[in-house]
């Protein structure tokens, strides 16, 4: 699909975002659960390694704490914080 980075909704897209494509309305958007590694594990936070290349701090939920360790792959939520187990491979 031929479109602008900074036209596709929820973006600017970079590469190693996700998209979705909707078929129906033919439009691209950006995935809000973004792959991830974490890289650090604090007693108040949680620093992940987005595919992008960017950098992105999680604040520590107490069910977090069993759940994560570091080097796990994980996806994150940006509006609302958050990270979950992820189904996905990983990319190289």
């Amino acid at each position: 699909m031929d479109k602008s980075p900074d036209k596709i909704k929820g973006g600017p897209v970079k590469a190693g975002d996700y998209v979705r494509y909707d078929t129906v309305k033919n439009k691209m958007k950006k995935n809000p659960w973004q792959p991830a590694k974490i890289t650090e594990l604090g007693n108040n936070s949680i620093t992940l390694m987005l595919h992008n290349g960017e950098t992105a701090e999680v604040n520590m939920k107490r069910g977090y704490r069993e759940q994560f360790k570091k080097g796990d792959l994980v996806e994150y939520k940006a509006s609302k914080g958050q990270i979950k187990k992820s189904h996905l491979q990983p990319v190289e």
